[in-house]
């Protein structure tokens, strides 16, 4: 029970998973409607907060948006990668395991 404990254990996380690619994009697009939030309360006058501060939080915003998108991209992409290599792989073996029609050769 130790032994196989320890195997899931030591076992690699799931790189390529496009639900938790879905998740980080969601979280990057709620991070740039956060920012716009911002600009339209300071312009709108709700916000009590300078122009530089302002900026500060929405570029930060911004910033982090685009890193949780493109990671969230990068997530998704590799998924399509590991996919297209798995089906290269199936195919190849498939082709392997089909008896071919040409004589065995005989030494």
């Amino acid at each position: 029970m130790i032994k196989k404990l320890k195997e899931q254990l030591n076992k690699p996380l799931p790189r390529n998973d496009t639900g938790r690619a879905a998740i980080f994009g969601f979280g990057g697009v709620y991070l740039l409607y956060s920012a716009y939030q911002v600009v339209r309360d300071y312009i709108g006058g709700v916000a009590q907060m300078g122009l530089g501060e302002m900026l500060i939080c929405a570029g930060l915003l911004v910033l982090c948006a685009l890193i949780t998108i493109g990671w969230a991209l990068y997530i998704w992409l590799g998924k399509k990668e590991t996919d297209e290599e798995a089906g290269v792989e199936t195919a190849a073996a498939e082709e392997a395991a089909q008896p071919s029609d040409e004589p065995a050769e005989e030494t």
